[in-house]
């Protein structure tokens, strides 16, 4: 850590530390002792500041911000939720996920440093949420691109089925780059968990009455519906159906829409799928119960 400090305009010499780092960070989380020992080093030497600083020292080196943000992936587990440096990676990585290629390797290790730390605290998952508006935007829309693969389309839902569990009230306006999205990858046994996510993330939007009309007019209805019939093998994919369809059904004036659209006949033939699925059978019927 101290070469960092030392060497921060060196870009060859901070990629060296950087993968240095990485392989000394292996760490058994069920060792209670080495672990402490492990995480008031880290807290000591300055770390994680001295590998944020870094990355915004060499801004427009890739292998450095993909060593980078590899490293932030292995040692969130340890780190503490509250400690402002946090936070400040959360916007660091948000924004260089916004500027950066999708295609890249440095982008999908950016996303995962970011659900990382997101995953560590509501604090974290906030702090995302309360980006600009088109910074979320702009990562959205790789949902949508054909030049983004399947990955890295997953990613960026399983980040946003993190945040929106705390923050969905300001994130309704992303529903409908997801929900674009389900209508053009296929749906198969590759995709089922691409379309967890995607259905778990308009289930924790759909917890906000405020964004039932806005799911059901950017077609979620439909879509969640289709999800059903296709994924009748996934029991993570019909219980997050099912939720979100029952989250959606607690708005009288969309029960008649739910309706029109074949939710009843799709919560009864999630329940003849996963008849042993506690979850689908319960949030199935708690949507039926709405209807």
């Amino acid at each position: 850590v101290l070469t960092i400090w030392k060497h921060m305009e060196n870009g060859k010499v901070i990629l060296a530390v950087l993968h240095a780092l990485w392989a000394v960070s292996v760490f058994d989380i069920h060792d209670n002792d080495n672990l402490t020992m492990a995480l008031a080093k880290v807290e000591q030497s300055r770390a994680l500041e001295a590998v944020l600083f870094s990355l915004q020292t060499h801004p427009v080196n890739l292998r450095i911000l993909e060593s980078g943000c590899d490293l932030i992936q292995r040692l969130s587990p340890m780190l503490p939720s509250r400690q402002p440096e946090v936070r400040s990676a959360v916007i660091l990585f948000a924004n260089s996920a916004r500027s950066l290629d999708a295609s890249t390797k440095a982008y999908h290790a950016c996303l995962g440093a970011l659900l990382s730390l997101c995953q560590l605290s509501d604090e974290n998952k906030h702090e995302f949420a309360n980006c600009r508006d088109e910074l979320h935007n702009d990562i959205c829309q790789v949902l949508i691109s054909d030049a983004s693969d399947l990955e890295t389309k997953e990613l960026i839902c399983e980040l946003y089925w993190c945040v929106s569990s705390v923050a969905g009230s300001t994130l309704g306006f992303i529903a409908k780059k997801i929900i674009d999205s389900m209508k053009y990858l296929p749906q198969n046994k590759q995709s089922s968990n691409y379309f967890e996510a995607a259905c778990g993330t308009l289930t924790n939007l759909a917890l906000d009455p405020e964004n039932h009309m806005v799911l059901v007019d950017a077609g979620a209805l439909t879509q969640i519906a289709n999800a059903i019939q296709s994924f009748d093998f996934s029991d993570a994919v019909l219980s997050a159906s099912c939720t979100a369809l029952a989250n959606l059904s607690t708005s009288s004036c969309i029960r008649s829409a739910i309706i029109s659209h074949g939710g009843v006949s799709a919560l009864v033939e999630s329940m003849k799928s996963a008849p042993t699925s506690a979850e689908v059978q319960g949030e199935a019927s708690r949507a039926l119960l709405n209807l």
